[in-house]
């Protein structure tokens, strides 16, 4: 999936100047006495994507609360700050808002940036759901805060090159889902739990009996000031007969934040085991983009149910049945490209 950088494009609209100060009786120069200038800037989509909520209000995403841009003069012995913060709210507009910076001192300036995600934006939820459809969750605005890079530019009473920041962040974002295919739903309860850090109580343990009409599916989602770069979140998958007296099998996975991205898994309960199916799509979004992913394997070439890339598990088995070599396990007459003459819905002969 490609990825889209938000650039902060800055360039000077117009400029007043007063007398200079230069401090020559020995006392520091009058802040007051600098020359300064306006400077206008507005925010840049490099390219549009699509996807399944539109965020931005010009260029400006919905999960900026607040901008705060700022110019600190190093051209001065006493540094000279031009700051400014701006809070955004409303609906999609294809005009850029009209920004501007005042008071810049003029020479060496080093420009930054850095924006807000609103309280209402942190989420840590997990409950029980009617289905295990991820559009709702992807729909919603993630918590994201952002900072720039630093740019030094010298600016001059008239016409300057353009400063341009590239926003980034260290947050991303986890969704899961988790339930039975309509054909086992009544084969199994499951209990779902999940703890963050790797380590502690488990929370939620939430049960799906077969006996439940409407709500057949657990939800999770993860998206707030802790959700960054490194951190993980671990899930434990009981298994239980219809009766829910006899555990059968305990499932355990992570998933790990990744920045900038939103990890999307839907885990399954056929035949007594977890399996997965990827949600395709994502939030392509500007300033900066936060790219859907799914769920991603660990360095022996599993991914979080334990299958390879070609669908098999660590023993060889696929989901129907057949097996591939090499393995420890492999059996001849299981062998995927066997041609047995009975073909069936597993058979892809």
């Amino acid at each position: 999936m490609k990825k889209f950088l938000g650039l902060l494009a800055i360039a000077t609209l117009a400029f007043t100047s007063c007398t200079k100060d230069d401090g020559k009786d020995g006392g520091a120069p009058d802040l007051n006495a600098i020359e300064k200038t306006s400077v206008g800037f507005n925010v840049v989509q490099s390219e549009s994507g699509t996807t399944g909520r539109l965020i931005d209000r010009g260029s400006i995403p919905y999960y900026v609360e607040s901008l705060n841009i700022k110019a600190v003069s190093t051209a001065i012995p006493l540094p000279f700050t031009a700051e400014e913060t701006f809070t955004f709210s409303g609906s999609l507009s294809s005009v850029v808002p009209a920004l501007s910076l005042a008071n810049v001192a003029l020479g060496s300036n080093t420009f930054t940036a850095s924006s807000t995600s609103a309280e209402a934006n942190k989420r840590l939820a997990f409950n029980l759901a009617p289905t295990a459809d991820l559009t709702a969750l992807k729909a919603h605005v993630p918590y994201i805060v952002t900072t720039s890079n630093s740019v030094t530019r010298t600016i001059v009473a008239g016409t300057n090159p353009v400063v341009a920041l590239t926003m980034g962040t260290n947050n991303g974002r986890i969704l899961a889902t988790f339930g039975a295919q309509a054909t086992e739903a009544d084969n199994y309860k499951i209990v779902v739990s999940y703890r963050l850090g790797g380590s502690g109580p488990w929370s939620g343990n939430l049960a799906i009996n077969p006996a439940d009409l409407v709500n057949r599916f657990v939800a999770f989602e993860w998206s707030n000031e802790n959700a960054v770069d490194g951190a993980k979140v671990q899930f434990k998958i009981e298994i239980f007969e219809a009766t829910g007296t006899t555990l059968l099998k305990t499932i355990n996975k992570e998933i790990v934040i990744q920045k900038a991205k939103s990890i999307s898994c839907n885990f399954t309960v056929t035949n007594g085991d977890v399996h997965e199916d990827i949600q395709d799509g994502g939030i392509i979004i500007t300033f900066p983009t936060i790219d859907e992913i799914p769920c991603p394997y660990d360095v022996e070439g599993y991914d979080c149910n334990g299958r390879d890339h070609d669908g098999y598990n660590r023993q060889g088995f696929n989901r129907c049945g057949w097996h591939k070599a090499p393995n420890p396990f492999y059996l001849a007459t299981q062998d995927e490209d066997l041609t047995n003459g009975e073909l069936n819905e597993c058979d892809n002969h």
